[in-house]
């Protein structure tokens, strides 16, 4: 399970998080001692960091629903207060309007990153965007984007989802069902993967009165799921949906 991610009483980092960042730009190319277990640079000594730190050293991480509420946020925190994530790559829409370096500047001028700005300016250079949709075969993602992932990520947090409780079924199922899946099979051919985190609505079995916490067995196989949707147009849907 993912650790949870620490701030202190005032919403920002803790204050050895802040050092870290100081710390870390000047012993970029000191390395790691073997002997000492420590990085070392001048009168300066960086010690292992707390579990969570030492989790994502080094890391990369494809991170989904990067527009919403807690994908900025969670983003955020990573790079402030595990400053030694080597990359995040983030999906996106692609929009012919805008080029992926466009739509990063977009993120990045978010107030949420605001302290992040002023403690590590450079932080944007570990984003990653990548062009792609959840709700399509193989993540949407180009073979040579998807190629890369594979090779490449460590760390999954899939967090893309629609959540609208009266979202059309034939909306809904590519995205949370066929997204989901999809996400499941990039983790099986990632060949360094430690782990892959999904982030559920707190709403799921909402047709059960008592919900405890343990796996319910779906009413449908996933495929079932999407091969009915495949053989069903939609105003036949909307006469078997519950009023």
């Amino acid at each position: 399970m993912l650790p949870a991610l620490t701030s202190d009483a005032k919403g920002g980092a803790p204050d050895a998080v802040f050092s870290l960042m100081t710390v870390y730009k000047r012993v970029s190319e000191t390395g790691l001692s073997q002997e000492s277990g420590v990085m070392a640079t001048d009168h300066i000594t960086f010690s292992r960091g707390t579990d969570l730190q030492e989790f994502y050293r080094n890391c990369n991480l494809f991170v989904t629903g990067r527009t919403g509420f807690i994908g900025k946020i969670l983003i955020e925190k990573l790079l402030r207060s595990c400053p030694a994530i080597n990359k995040i790559y983030v999906i996106i829409r692609p929009k012919r309007s805008k080029s992926p370096e466009e739509r990063k500047e977009e993120l990045i001028k978010c107030s949420v990153f605001d302290v992040l700005k002023a403690t590590n300016p450079d932080f944007h250079k570990k984003l990653v965007m990548v062009p792609g949709d959840i709700s399509l075969p193989k993540l949407g993602l180009s073979p040579s984007d998807y190629e890369m992932l594979t090779q490449q990520v460590n760390i999954i947090l899939h967090l893309a989802a629609t959540v609208k409780f009266d979202e059309k079924i034939n909306i809904a199922v590519p995205m949370n069902i066929g997204g989901t899946k999809e996400i499941i099979d990039l983790g099986r051919s990632c060949v360094n993967l430690k782990s892959l985190v999904y982030l559920s609505t707190a709403y799921s079995n909402c047709n059960r009165k008592d919900i405890e916490e343990c796996f319910y067995d779906p009413p449908l196989e996933d495929d079932g799921v999407i091969n009915f949707l495949a053989t069903v147009n939609e105003a036949v849907m909307e006469t078997i949906k519950p009023k």
